[in-house]
């Protein structure tokens, strides 16, 4: 008996062409998106001819989703406030074709400063003098170094001296940002999340890494997760956690200690910047739209 067919619950999304959009609309979305946990975000190109003279036709993306209910979720919240006025969204089931397998075989090793994050497939036999190469097998949902806010995260690691420090990430997703900061010199380094798939992708990647005894990873709720008091915490998220969870995030710092915040736009800088106003602004930086700020704790 052959298999049924997967279908993919996912969201059809056109820009309104009267609408206002800025400079970066794909991230400006992408992080309005990111609090539904979407697995995959695409262009869907507009296949009719058109004349040389004509407008542009309107942006549009298909929005994949790994269950119904986070869909449907994010398509409610896409009817209300601003959204309406800007784009047009509706529900689309979509047949599996193997899309998700192939988009993640394509990933080709990326290079961010002195660090190369590679798939297991296309790590680099001779890495350039200096640099350090991460093996980190791509998982649905979870980070592979190609995103703009864990390229900045990497970058604002690699301006740090964390040698033989502890470190705390939180969001661990696939463990790119605990293992990369063992790789860079620091002691220990725990990755939470609290989804236990990401656990289980976290565990793996220190095996490929072989970092067992030196990055461990646990499932924790961020509400509910105990002072740790580390000299550096990640918190790669999104605008709304980083804002209602900026109390919780400091507190895991050791007085003195840093954290590195991203997964939130600009235009959700100053809120962030609020939420975190205890703390002092060290450094900030921006790639296509996405933020990248450290902080520290006061001593």
């Amino acid at each position: 008996m052959a298999e049924p067919t997967r279908l993919w619950p996912a969201l059809d999304i056109i820009a309104r062409p009267d609408a206002h959009w800025p400079e970066d609309a794909d991230g400006w979305l992408g992080a309005f998106l990111d609090d539904f946990a979407p697995i995959g975000i695409s262009d869907v190109p507009d296949r009719a001819p058109h004349r040389a003279d004509a407008p542009s036709p309107p942006r549009q993306w298909r929005v994949f989703f790994a269950d119904a209910g986070s869909r449907d979720a994010a398509l409610l919240a896409l009817g209300r406030d601003e959204w309406p006025a800007r784009v047009d969204a509706s529900r689309v089931e979509v047949v599996d074709e193997g899309w998700a397998q192939r988009s993640q075989s394509a990933l080709k090793a990326v290079t961010v400063d002195q660090l190369i994050i590679a798939p297991p497939w296309d790590v680099p036999e001779a890495p350039p003098p200096g640099t350090t190469v991460i093996v980190i097998e791509p998982s649905m949902g979870f980070g592979t170094g190609h995103h703009q806010s864990t390229r900045l995260c990497l970058r604002a690691l690699q301006r740090m001296d964390v040698r033989g420090r502890r470190v705390l990430d939180l969001g661990t997703g696939s463990g790119i940002l605990a293992i990369a900061s063992i790789t860079v010199g620091a002691a220990h380094a725990l990755g939470v999340d609290d989804d236990p798939d990401a656990i289980t992708s976290a565990l793996d990647n220190v095996r490929l890494n072989r970092l067992e005894g030196r990055v461990d990873a646990r499932q924790a709720d961020l509400s509910t997760l105990p002072a740790q008091a580390v000299d550096l915490v990640f918190a790669n998220l999104n605008g709304r956690l980083l804002t209602r969870y900026a109390p919780v995030i400091l507190e895991q710092l050791v007085p003195g200690g840093h954290a590195i915040l991203s997964g939130f736009i600009e235009d959700e800088r100053h809120a962030v910047r609020h939420a975190f106003r205890e703390a002092i602004e060290v450094s900030a930086e921006i790639d296509e739209g996405w933020m990248g700020m450290t902080i520290r704790r006061p001593a």
